[in-house]
This record gives structure tokens, sequence and C-alpha cells, in this order.
């Protein structure tokens, strides 16, 4: 055996991203649809181990068998691992079936929440607790609290409708802003917009989600064959991390969400919301979405309207705060950007 080289597997190449799929299919795994790079580990010409990345998350990960062992995936690893400090990611999370963490373990991972076929492990052994503890606030007790997790992409009046129906039932109210950087308004200025619009309600706290809520690190694709398996998959991962980490530190008990009638994605995961939180301690309160002239308030419309300079329609169902925004000069290179997208998001 020759000594095992490492190189990168080209996407643009059909014969090596192929190599690889068939060395995944070996263990049932499947090549992440989102990877952004894939490495190989080589004897000779034969492809032995494969790893790959997507944001700062590791996934895609296969050890041919007659290579087992820790020499090989330490290496493999550490490759992957010194790849993403180079480009600053600094918070690494690595998905691995339940089975095979130890191995992630030995090399200075911590496991943070496992389903019953994914295992999200952390490269920070505090990093959730560290997390809560830079936004819990100072709650008095017998206060009921309450959260809702929001995108915001703009801030629209139907989510600040959300705030408020919610507000009527809680004393405090955790807001997390999805934190990833996938929609078409930064995360920064969703999350400025979003206080903006919500600055009259002293009870609400608007807070980043960073990695551990609705991120990049909690979307578990790679190994699973079917799509609607893997939507049911990551919101177990990410609602199990919700329900056993982030609410029982921060006091929550309730959870808001507005009823979905436009992606199919968020209906499954509030059906899941349902199941893994409802009569758990928590109540999961799904509230109808605001409508204005019978049709309901969204920020796919919002976008839509932008996209088509429609600036009365848009000027009727966003807050004051937001309009303003996209009246101004920092709005222009979005407002450019969503009208030569297609996208949704």
């Amino acid at each position: 055996m020759k000594e095992l080289q490492i190189k990168d597997v080209f996407l643009s190449i059909d014969e090596e991203v192929m190599e690889v799929k068939r060395l995944l299919a070996t263990e049932d795994l499947e090549l992440d649809p989102f990877v952004e790079k894939i490495v190989g580990m080589y004897d000779g010409e034969k492809l032995v181990a494969t790893g790959s990345v997507a944001g700062n998350t590791i996934r895609s990960i296969c050890v041919d068998h007659d290579y087992r062992g820790q020499s090989a995936i330490n290496k493999l690893m550490t490759y992957l691992i010194d790849y993403l400090y180079r480009v600053g990611k600094n918070h690494i999370f690595i998905y691995s079936k339940p089975e095979n963490g130890k191995s992630f373990e030995y090399l200075g991972f911590y496991p943070l929440i496992t389903t019953d076929r994914v295992l999200l492990l952390d490269s920070k052994r505090n990093g959730i607790q560290e997390f809560l503890e830079n936004i819990r606030t100072k709650n008095k007790d017998n206060k009921i609290v309450g959260s809702i997790v929001m995108n915001g992409n703009p801030f629209t009046l139907g989510h600040k409708y959300l705030v408020e129906k919610a507000l009527e039932s809680c004393d405090e109210l955790y807001l997390f802003v999805v934190w990833e950087q996938k929609s078409l308004f930064p995360n920064d200025v969703r999350f400025r917009l979003i206080q903006k619009g919500l600055s009259e309600y002293k009870q609400v706290h608007v807070v980043k989600g960073e990695d551990y809520i609705i991120s990049s690190a909690t979307f578990p694709t790679y190994f699973l064959k079917d799509d609607d398996d893997t939507d049911v998959e990551h919101a177990k991962l990410d609602l199990l991390i919700f329900r056993d980490k982030i609410a029982p530190y921060l006091g929550i008990t309730k959870r808001f969400v507005g009823d979905e009638k436009i992606s199919m994605t968020t209906r499954k995961y509030n059906e899941q919301m349902k199941a893994i939180l409802d009569g758990k301690g928590f109540d999961v309160v799904e509230i109808p979405r605001k409508e204005k002239s019978g049709k309901i308030i969204s920020a796919s419309y919002v976008r839509d309207y932008i996209r088509h300079d429609r600036w009365k329609e848009v000027k009727e169902i966003v807050p004051i705060t937001t309009y303003e925004f996209l009246q101004s000069e920092e709005a222009k290179p979005i407002i450019e950007k969503i009208k030569r997208s297609n996208t949704r998001h």
C-alpha cells in the first residue's frame, strides 16, 4: 500500500463525483446536494475515503471498509478541519451516523444532539452554553416565556401581527432571527428591520439564532435517500436542540408559528414541531396568517412586488420602518439582486 494521498474532487468532473457517490453508497450514504468542496483520499488511483464541506459543516464522510482505522479518518478529518480554518470557519460541526460518533470524539468534537439516524457534533465543548448565556435575560419568576423563530426576508406586517398575537399569551418573548446567509436580504439587515419594527415592545428580545437555530449546522441531508425524510430528519434535529438545550435554559414554554399555506418545507417543519414539542412541557401555538384584501401577507409577496416595481402594494404590507429602508440608498443593491433573481428565498 502506497502512502495515502488527499486531493480535491472537482464537482465539474462527473467521473470523479460518481466515484465518490459509489463509495458513499457502500455505506448507504448519499452525497449531500449542498456540498461546496469534496476531497478524496487515494491509495494510488483507488479512492478509499471521502469527505465534504458545506458552510461550516463536514459531512458525506466515508472510509472504505479495508482502510478502516483511526489513522485514515484522522488524516482525512485533519485535512478538512485545516481547510475550514483557512477559510475563516472557526466553529465547525460534523454530521455522523450515531454509531460512528466515537471516531470524531477522538478528534476533539463533542456530541450536541442525536436522533435515531443523525448525530451532530460540535467543535466547541460549551458552544451552545455560551450562546445561551449571551442571550438570556433576567426574567422574573412565574413569567410565561414564549418564542418565535423568524427569517424576516424582509420584515412584514404579517410578522408583526404574529408577534402581537403571541404577546397576548406570554409575558416575555424571545424572537430568534435565522442567521444563515441564504436570503436575499442579508442577516444584519433582517435583524435590524425586525428590531426597528418591534421597538415598541420592550418584552420582545430579538436575538441572533447563530449556528443553533435553523442553520446549515442543523440540516443533515447527506446520508438520507428520500427528500421527504430529509425534511423530517432536519426538523427533528433542529427541534430537539430547541427542546432539550435552548428552551429549558431560557425558561421557554411556548412556541408560536404562523399557519403555513405556501411553503411545503415550513409546513412539514410545523408538523414536526407539534409532534416533538406539544404536550412535552411546551405549547405549540399556530396563529392564522394576517391577510390584506383577502390575501395572506407574506415576505415572498413583498419580494415579488419589488421585482415588478409594485411599490404601492409593498407599502401596504410592511411596517413603515421596512418601507423606509427599501427607499434608502442602502437597499438599492438588494433590490437589484431581487430583480435579477427568480428565487423565492
